[in-house]
């Protein structure tokens, strides 16, 4: 609480250290006769921050549930420990990678592509060499104390936005709207008609495309394409995309040298 009996009537609230969610606040003034005035102001406080990779890439992140999220695509060119990450511009070079060998690219291997919408990386290279498994938490590629989302954290973020349960496992599209609560607003990434989009848990999803394994660019503008940690089988891991004209979230398994963006997830 706080009273002010000197003009000017103001108050400075600091919120670096409360809680998040809906805060109420009440100014209740009292005139020299007795008469007083009311008025409430609600506040919601986000958890937000930022996140520094080895290159000096500053990225947002913010909650959403229990789970905080990257809401910038990775734009990375070495791991945490300072180890360059290869990179595969070629289609020659692309296409003939192993489903071992390590590769990033820039869509259409244009770095103007790289500041907007993030890196493209094959599933080697966002694993960097750690094996598959919903247990545990797997850094990847992803800064310290961060690391590549599983099948099951995906999933998590999902029931968050209102997918049943019962549709979680499923392959294909999936929910109703869920994928348009994740995609940024408008269409100035996005191709239109940017169908559901509302971005309500400032995630942001951007249209970063993908790479196909045999090097080939598609779907910049119409298609979000992001990496999990969980594989399917020797040649295929699951992955989440989102499309201009769709609002549901897709989930299906993907040829591991194929070039995905890569959202990162807080330990």
């Amino acid at each position: 609480d706080c009273v002010l009996t000197t003009p000017p009537y103001t108050y400075e609230w600091f919120t670096i250290e409360e809680i998040t969610g809906v805060h109420v606040i009440t100014a209740i003034a009292l005139d020299n006769h007795g008469e007083d005035g009311i008025d409430r102001a609600t506040i919601f406080l986000k958890d937000q921050g930022t996140v520094t990779d080895y290159d000096d890439n500053i990225y947002n992140w913010t909650r959403i549930g229990d789970q905080r999220w990257m809401v910038e695509n990775l734009k990375s060119t070495h791991y945490a420990d300072g180890t360059e990450i290869p990179f595969v511009e070629s289609t020659y070079g692309w296409e003939n990678l192993s489903d071992s060998d390590k590769g990033y690219c820039y869509f259409e291997n244009s770095s103007s592509n790289n500041d907007v919408y993030g890196a493209l990386y094959n599933w080697a290279a966002v694993m960097n060499g750690q094996s598959s498994d919903d247990s545990i938490q797997i850094q990847g590629v992803c800064p310290t104390g961060w690391h590549l989302p599983s099948d099951t954290e995906w999933k998590e973020l999902e029931v968050f936005l209102g997918l049943d349960t019962l549709n979680v496992d499923n392959i294909g599209w999936r929910g109703f709207n869920e994928g348009g609560k994740l995609k940024e607003e408008g269409t100035e990434h996005w191709d239109s008609p940017n169908t559901g989009a509302t971005n309500i848990k400032d995630f942001t999803a951007l249209p970063g495309g993908y790479r196909i394994y045999y090097g080939a660019f598609n779907e910049l503008g119409f298609g979000a394409y992001f990496w999990s940690a969980t594989e399917f089988n020797n040649t295929q891991s699951w992955k989440r995309y989102l499309h201009a004209d769709e609002k549901s979230i897709g989930r299906k398994m993907e040829l591991k040298n194929s070039g995905f963006s890569v959202r990162c997830i807080e330990d």
